[in-house]
């Protein structure tokens, strides 16, 4: 008996031994696992949340002129927590981190009531985050999965409170949230909001605004103040638990009726908010690229790149060219330059009041193009219609945008740097940062792209030569059993053969897609395109339609022009730049593109492969037989042109782009919304040959 006792406790002792080495085995693996994943965790000593003495940054243009400037005015959402009123920064603590000036980065028992909360319900949607673990989230890259993310997130987030005080966290967390749809910031959501500064806000409606950034949709004042409203009275009953808040005081904050006052801001905003600078398209695409340029290589966050360009004073040496600038903006402005049977207008048209039964409304069409401006009046009346908006409602704003069409655009490059001189980003006064039709619109680039796709890639594989003959007869190809597909010349003809050069200068389709498929093969025509510096290309875009643009989304203007600069550069691909460098207020270099990484050059075709494709692409304009950019010479007549002429499918799009010893350029032009563009009579190259022709007046003659 005493045996068979001995032997169970014996074998208990294993069991528990057994069960807690293989505690101590888990709880060893964690530990590894957490300090391996803390070892990965990025350094933030270098991570600046201060906001600096604000000073404006210059933009200068090649010879040194000022431009433009970033003014921080201009990025007015920035507030310093000292202007920011008391009860407004306890509202945002009682519902975002009710211990914030007690833990020191994260909060302990807020993980644990996660923990608890996870277990429970079975998922992991409870994060427990901190205000610092989400200033973490926003200033910091961090990588892994979830769970490899949270745990560097709060490590980080206690040696950020380190770092920095509790004030300046939270200065930077209250000006960079977002309080709804591209409102970003405290003082940006009481300007949009309430027509006022963030420094003027009241408990209530500061409170109003800390509930939206947990839920911007579900609490948004303008359609679901209901919901807002509720979840305030539950802020004021906290911040009364806390001591925040007297009875009294409570009372009389519920007495108040923010949501009422929504129209008044919003027309006190219209009426006296400083208006943001509006730039040139070429500044805007600047912006952008330094934007870009400095998360990439300081590894910092958008919002303190934002910073940086409009409050530190920066030195920015553009690549734009004032004397080329003007030329292009003068004729591409000038309306006697587009034909008018091809007038239309584009309409974008918001509304915003108050319904008679309290509620706010916010409506906005955009893009709607109508035959002529007589049009106008019609379509507004029913769009207020459609949008139930009639007598009894209260309009508080009303903006009305209207742009010609056809759109168009201009980009002019020194393609032996892949400078940017010129830059012309839509025709209509511009709207703050409007759309840029050079560097945003996605188009189709029609026969430009046979070139791109179909003739560099098999002249420099060695599949072709200038010379080679290839018959222009009706072919099809099989794409799968039961389907095939037959490739049109546009002008209807398939007789005769013709040489490369030939095929190039006339815009033959068969001849392109003959050369895609049988020499050069749709995967390695897509890895040429791709080194040709594309980045709106899909994998759905490998098809035999490739060789003649047919795309999914189609390509920039500006990405065509560096494309084309390719071969004018012996073959090689420079990134286009929109800057040189960009200095500290100091003058210590930031940022270089002449250089290294951010000038993004490499081999596409061998020199010699380049030099073919230049004297087959003269061809386009001065070939002895048919060729389709003839027209140029109406108004250049001096200058060797190397291009090509492109038209998408039903003339939707219109572009020729091509390159003289000095520069390469593109213009494209179209409807805002695709259609048909027939009777243009090619005016687009007549405007390619003017602004050309006049950008070269007094240049030496040379050959390529």
């Amino acid at each position: 008996m005493e045996r068979t006792k001995s032997k169970k406790t014996k074998t208990r002792r294993v069991l528990v031994s057994i069960v807690l080495g293989g505690l101590l085995l888990i709880l060893i693996g964690i530990i590894v696992y957490v300090a391996k994943t803390i070892s990965k965790a990025p350094d933030i000593s270098a991570v600046n949340i201060t906001q600096p003495i604000k000073a404006n940054s210059i933009v200068y243009n090649v010879l040194g002129e000022k431009i433009d400037e970033f003014s921080a005015a201009d990025n007015r959402s920035y507030i310093g927590i000292e202007e920011i009123p008391t009860s407004v920064i306890q509202a945002v603590i009682t519902i975002e981190d009710s211990r914030f000036y007690e833990h020191h980065g994260i909060d302990i028992r807020k993980i644990l009531g996660a923990v608890v909360n996870n277990f429970s319900s079975g998922s992991l949607s409870d994060g427990a985050s901190t205000i610092t673990q989400q200033v973490i989230k926003d200033a910091v890259a961090l990588e892994g999965n979830s769970l490899e993310k949270k745990i560097q997130e709060q490590y980080l987030a206690i040696k950020f409170e380190q770092l920095y005080s509790k004030d300046t966290i939270l200065e930077y967390y209250l000006n960079s949230m977002s309080f709804g749809t591209h409102i970003v910031g405290i003082e940006a959501a009481a300007n949009q909001y309430y027509g006022k500064s963030a420094s003027e806000l009241s408990l209530v409606e500061g409170a109003t605004l800390a509930v939206l950034m947990e839920r911007p949709t579900y609490y948004s004042l303008y359609t679901h103040p209901e919901n807002n409203w509720e979840k305030v009275k539950q802020v004021l009953e906290q911040m009364e638990k806390a001591g925040y808040l007297t009875a009294e005081e409570k009372e009389q904050a519920l007495l108040e009726k923010p949501y009422e006052r929504l129209g008044e801001g919003l027309q006190q905003l219209l009426e006296v908010a400083p208006k943001e600078a509006i730039q040139s398209y070429f500044v805007d695409a600047l912006y952008k690229q330094i934007l870009e340029d400095l998360q990439t290589v300081y590894n910092i966050s958008e919002i303190e790149a934002k910073a940086k360009i409009y409050s530190d004073g920066l030195q920015i040496e553009s690549t734009l060219d004032s004397r080329v600038q003007s030329i292009v903006e003068k004729y591409m402005a000038d309306e006697s330059n587009y034909p008018e049977s091809l007038y239309k207008i584009q309409v974008e048209y918001s509304i915003a009041g108050v319904k008679a039964n309290g509620t706010m409304f916010d409506k906005k069409v955009q893009s709607i193009i109508l035959n002529s401006q007589e049009d106008i009046p019609e379509f507004k009346e029913k769009q207020l219609e459609k949008w139930h908006i009639g007598q009894g409602d209260t309009i508080v704003s009303e903006n009305l945008i209207t742009m010609p069409q056809p759109q168009s655009a201009f980009v002019v490059t020194d393609y032996k740097t892949g400078a940017v001189k010129a830059l012309y980003g839509g025709r209509g006064e511009k709207y703050y940062h409007g759309f840029n039709y050079a560097t945003q619109a996605k188009r189709m680039p029609g026969s430009t792209f046979k070139v791109l796709a179909a003739y560099a890639p098999a002249i420099n594989e060695g599949k072709i030569t200038p010379d080679t003959v290839i018959s222009n007869e009706k072919v099809s190809f099989t794409i799968e059993e039961g389907v095939s597909w037959t490739p049109l010349n546009w002008d209807g003809q398939y007789e005769g053969a013709y040489t490369i050069t030939q095929a190039i200068a006339n815009s033959m389709n068969v001849i392109a897609a003959k050369v895609l498929v049988e020499q050069v093969g749709i995967d390695k025509s897509f890895e040429y395109l791709k080194e040709f510096g594309f980045t709106t290309l899909r994998e759905e875009d490998k098809t035999y339609a490739l060789s003649m643009g047919g795309l999914t989304d189609g390509v920039t203007p500006l990405e065509l022009t560096a494309a084309y600069a390719t071969i004018a550069n012996e073959g090689t691909y420079l990134a286009p730049s929109f800057y040189t460098v960009v200095k500290d207020r100091e003058g210590n270099i930031l940022l270089d593109r002449t250089q290294g990484e951010l000038q993004n050059s490499h081999q596409v075709l061998s020199q010699e492969a380049a030099g073919q494709l230049t004297t087959m692409l003269c061809e386009v304009v001065d070939g002895p037989s048919a060729h389709t950019g003839g027209k140029i010479r109406n108004y250049f007549k001096q200058m060797p042109i190397a291009g090509k002429t492109g038209t998408a499918s039903n003339n939707t799009d219109l572009l020729f782009v091509g390159y003289t010893p000095y520069y390469a350029a593109t213009i494209w032009t179209g409807y805002s919304n695709p259609d048909s563009m027939t009777g243009s009579n090619n005016y687009h190259l007549d405007l390619w040959a003017k602004i050309m022709n006049e950008i070269h007046q007094g240049a030496e003659i040379k050959k390529f």
